[in-house]
């Protein structure tokens, strides 16, 4: 059974459009400025797989020394 949300359906879709703001921002700025690294596990996976579905990517699975 579904609960009733104490706020309003307009406030609910502007806090999941923010929270998903801010969550892309910290991905980008983690991985351009710690390295390469992402923060999270899930968008780096789909990151990754997106640019080896490119068929024009330079992207290689294989590390690089």
């Amino acid at each position: 059974m579904a609960i009733a949300s104490p706020i309003g359906r307009r406030q609910t879709v502007a806090a999941l459009l923010t929270l998903t703001f801010v969550t892309g921002l910290v991905d980008a700025v983690s991985y351009l400025r710690l390295g390469r690294v992402f923060v999270a596990n899930m968008t780096g996976n789909v990151v990754f797989l997106g640019f080896s579905a490119d068929p024009r990517s330079t992207w290689t699975s294989r590390p690089t020394r």
